[in-house]
């Protein structure tokens, strides 16, 4: 365990009108869920509280560091009575990191269906895979399906149980964070589904989520993610978030690049 919170980790100060500052604790290799989950909370600031998130696209550029200040400059591109649209870029050192588009709805009364869920065991039945984000385990708890991965090896985690270790208040869009955040935990290695070694270089190119319907941020998902195409030394993973009562909550898709590792 450990005394970061989810909710610490998206905590942005003003800097100009419509810019604003993240530095969120931790070490190491900037996690593209958290780069995503920042944007999102940026972009939620600017726009009236009864539209709620309908879609983020996020393009990766360059890869940056967790720890430093990210600076995130929002760009008002439409707003009306029912829809909001925001351009969102993240920057760290005076580089370009990430550039994002994201909607915001006002949602309408009408007809609520969705496909079944996976059939499969529920959270309580599975046990704990070790996570290590931002150089701290346990910020979120995730549970496969398949049992945790082997050490040292790269293996598909997919399906999987998650929510965020200890509580997160239910402030404005921290749900809908704490969601974009899980949802691209090792999408990459959907590529492996056996388990092997390092031998392959996979970075993520580009992630899009659509938010579909609204959940606690303490609650058990579950993330089912599968490639659907390989290509150019690209693939194409799709994914979809399901509550424990088999509601669909959200659904992604993510662009990968996978080439030889360099000696």
């Amino acid at each position: 365990m450990n005394d970061i919170s989810m909710a610490d980790l998206w905590e942005l100060s003003p800097s100009g009108e419509d810019v604003f500052v993240a530095a969120p604790p931790g070490t190491g290799f900037l996690f593209g869920g958290q780069t995503m989950a920042l944007v999102l909370r940026a972009a939620g600031r600017t726009v009236s509280d009864h539209l709620l998130p309908k879609s983020l696209h996020c393009s990766f550029i360059r890869s940056g560091d967790w720890g430093d200040a990210v600076e995130l400059r929002v760009r008002r591109v439409n707003d009306s009575r029912s829809f909001a649209h925001r351009a969102v870029s993240a920057h760290q050192g005076g580089h370009l990191l990430v550039e994002a588009a994201i909607s915001f709805h006002a949602p309408d009364e009408g007809v609520d269906e969705h496909l079944p869920a996976p059939e499969g065991p529920g959270p309580h039945e599975l046990a704990s895979d070790e996570t290590v984000l931002g150089g701290v385990p346990g910020i979120i708890d995730v549970r496969p399906l398949d049992g945790p991965r082997p050490k040292g090896t790269v293996r598909n985690v997919h399906p999987y149980w998650a929510r965020p270790h200890g509580p997160v208040d239910a402030r404005p869009l921290l749900a809908d964070c704490v969601t974009t955040f899980i949802s691209d935990y090792l999408v990459v290695s959907t590529i492996f589904p056996e388990p092997t070694d390092r031998a392959q270089m996979v970075v993520t190119l580009t992630h899009t989520i659509w938010f579909h319907r609204q959940v606690h941020p303490e609650a058990w998902l579950r993330y089912d993610a599968e490639v659907v195409t390989l290509v150019g030394g690209r693939f194409l993973a799709e994914g979809s978030v399901h509550d424990e009562g088999g509601v669909l909550v959200a659904s992604f898709a993510q662009e990968a690049l996978i080439r030889p590792r360099r000696s």
